[in-house]
């Protein structure tokens, strides 16, 4: 499945349901805090794992909790899209917050991402435009004689003691893409699951902590260049290569460093 022209939709049909200014929930009321900063020792990777458990948004049915969240990884939550589809100044990627708000009695978990609009835009002051734009990207299909990872076998049971797990080509992608600092479009055309080895899927974790601007512990722990994991997939039977296509972006105009008091 692809899953790239499915933002497109969500992007528009968002700017229909709620347009820039027009009234949409919000939280009751928030507290936004600069977030503690990592811990300096071999420990910061499981530092940064702990906080980011569930990528860092927690929501029960009567708060939601970001936490360790830059402007620049808030924006795409708040308005239902992805990274690589937010134009941002690069200071917004720099300060991490942690923020608890209130969902209003009666109010669905759902909407958390249109109240956490209305947060940046209040409490930010956070102005943006939308546009078509040509994007960066890797597009991963199978290479000349397919796939070499096995399917998922119709017996598979997880074990603790496996050494690989399954997944589909899509989210693959989407760990590719988190991994690369780049939108992954998946033209492979295979359905199903597929036994993806764990040593990868620690390639992947590694290059991503690497984008979030997380630096290694140690040598041993040296983040993977997109040269590493391009040949990695290839070993797959797979291949990732550049391309480019048009994309509807959120360019951000302004927003504040520091948000309004609590």
């Amino acid at each position: 499945m692809n899953v790239f022209p499915r933002l497109m939709v969500v992007l528009l049909s968002g700017a229909a349901a709620y347009g820039q200014g027009a009234t949409r929930p919000s939280f009751e009321v928030a507290s936004i805090h600069l977030s503690p900063p990592l811990a300096t020792d071999s420990r910061r990777e499981l530092d940064l794992f702990m906080r980011l458990s569930n990528n860092g948004v927690k929501a029960d049915p009567s708060q939601v909790r970001y936490t360790y969240k830059t402007l620049r990884e808030l924006i795409p939550i708040a308005y239902r899209v992805e990274g690589f589809q937010v134009s941002a100044p690069e200071w917004m990627g720099d300060a991490h917050y942690d923020i608890t708000a209130k969902i209003p009695d009666g109010v669905s978990t759902d909407l958390a991402p249109e109240m956490l609009q209305s947060l940046l835009e209040d409490r930010f002051k956070l102005t943006y435009h939308r546009v078509s734009k040509d994007v960066d990207l890797f597009v991963l299909s199978a290479a000349a004689g397919g796939p070499k990872i096995p399917r998922k076998p119709s017996d598979y049971k997880f074990s603790r003691n496996s050494t690989e797990s399954p997944q589909t080509m899509d989210s693959l992608a989407t760990s590719l893409a988190h991994a690369l600092g780049r939108p992954v479009l998946n033209q492979t055309g295979l359905d199903g699951e597929y036994m993806v080895p764990h040593d990868f899927r620690t390639l992947l974790i590694r290059a991503t902590v690497g984008q979030m601007g997380v630096a290694a512990a140690d040598d041993a722990m040296e983040v993977p260049s997109a040269n590493d994991i391009r040949r990695s997939v290839q070993a797959f039977g797979l291949s990732l290569e550049p391309g480019k296509r048009a994309f509807p972006l959120l360019v951000i105009d302004h927003a504040e460093r520091t948000p309004t008091e609590n």
